[in-house]
């Protein structure tokens, strides 16, 4: 499904932190990595920046192996409060949060194994 939504055109209609979503994800593709990467650089880091839009952002830097960039946007989304968290339409994000977590532990446990 998510190689379907890569075709999908314009992908510009999309917001920004939905393309990287799309671009980690599709991971047969080269291009695609690269992409999810430079969208997290190129998505401004303001106020508008919401708990899931920083998990997204960890999610691209994670599935580009920038496991640092990936840790700090975990941290900035952990700074959220419950208040903030329950007035965002993805109320139940802790999923994803503890997710991308995961992903993280495992690719250093990864890294220490062979590194490089």
């Amino acid at each position: 499904m998510v190689e379907s939504m890569v075709e999908i055109e314009p992908l510009s209609d999309l917001p920004e932190y939905e393309k990287i979503l799309i671009y980690a994800l599709s991971k047969d593709h080269v291009q695609n990595p690269k992409m999810a990467l430079n969208l997290c650089k190129a998505l401004p880091e303001d106020a508008e920046m919401t708990r899931f839009k920083w998990i997204t952002k960890a999610v691209g830097y994670v599935s580009c192996n920038e496991l640092a960039d990936g840790e700090r946007c975990l941290a900035e989304a952990s700074k959220f409060s419950v208040q903030d968290i329950t007035s965002d339409p993805f109320q139940s994000d802790q999923p994803y949060f503890e997710f991308v977590r995961k992903a993280i532990r495992f690719a250093k446990a990864q890294r220490a194994k062979s590194p490089i």
